[in-house]
């Protein structure tokens, strides 16, 4: 199993999360382009799952 770094896994949860405690939700701010590589690469290399998976066994209610 890959480890994720708290910070990978807040701007993750961050792009998830409803509410004003959230700060800028996904759907209202769009993605840099260094973001969104950077999201291709972890995608590609399994971190990106590792990462959704901790956040969906410490936050159910996320996982939709």
């Amino acid at each position: 199993m890959i480890g994720v770094d708290r910070e990978r896994r807040d701007w993750l949860r961050s792009l998830a999360v409803k509410g004003d405690s959230a700060g800028p939700r996904a759907h209202e701010a769009v993605l840099s382009a260094a973001a969104a590589d950077h999201l291709e690469r972890i995608a590609a290399d399994g971190t990106l799952k590792a990462a959704l998976d901790e956040i969906a066994a410490a936050e159910p209610e996320l996982a939709g």
